[in-house]
């Protein structure tokens, strides 16, 4: 993917300088960097997009940020959450005796978008009615799906993502009570289950990088274009 980048960039007659992550990004247009003098900080910073997920071990001091480790999965998002209620929903029509929706291309798109909203709407109420159009089942009717019920359906998902967490520790020759700083990027980061995970491990409060998107390109463009910064 980053040869793919860097190729990209070469066609459209860009010199490249280096590839920054994401998350070295983040750590240097949050306000984490720099560190006060004389003081290092021990950071894992998460983020978990909607078609990918990205961890890195970054050690921050007054000079610099460096990127000891990262991982996670460039296949694994908040998409993969919106098909299991997707899915979650034509399970429960078609046992009420609704219809099989899965035969509906357009439906199923529709029922992504509002699987989207679900999502957010879960993040800050214990349930939400997902109604359906009268057109797309034998009867009208409408899917009850609570928080806890969400957190069931993708608990594999919230866990792949913690399991690589815990391998860019090993690499970084971190353990968890090391991390001084969790900060969490992302719409699908924010997530309750995923805090609350977060906050069991590492016992502190994951820090929410507000404005993601402005804190990557102000992390863009104030990197100093080294292999330190998380450059590859």
């Amino acid at each position: 993917q980053r040869q793919a980048i860097r190729d990209a960039a070469r066609i459209a007659g860009l010199q490249v300088l280096g590839v920054l992550t994401a998350t070295a990004a983040a750590v240097l247009g949050s306000g984490a960097y720099p560190a006060p003098k004389g003081e290092e900080r021990k950071m894992l910073v998460y983020d978990l997009g909607g078609g990918s997920f990205e961890v890195a071990a970054v050690m921050v001091d007054d000079r610099g940020a460096e990127v000891l480790a990262n991982g996670g999965d460039g296949f694994l998002g908040g998409e993969d959450f919106d098909q299991r209620i997707v899915a979650y929903v034509c399970d429960e029509v078609l046992k009420a005796g609704g219809g099989d929706l899965r035969r509906d291309r357009s439906l199923l798109a529709r029922l992504k978008q509002v699987a989207e909203r679900v999502k957010v709407e879960l993040s800050v109420s214990e349930g939400v009615d997902i109604h359906l159009p009268e057109s797309s089942t034998r009867v009208p009717m409408a899917v009850r799906l609570d928080r806890e019920r969400l957190e069931t359906l993708t608990q594999d998902l919230v866990d792949r993502t913690v399991w690589s967490g815990e391998g860019v520790l090993r690499d970084a020759g971190w353990s968890a009570h090391d991390v001084d700083v969790m900060m969490v990027l992302g719409g699908q980061a924010r997530m309750p289950r995923i805090r609350t995970q977060l906050a069991e491990m590492y016992e502190k409060r994951p820090a929410e990088v507000v404005g993601s998107e402005f804190a990557l390109a102000m992390g863009a463009a104030l990197d100093p274009a080294s292999p330190a910064a998380g450059h590859d």
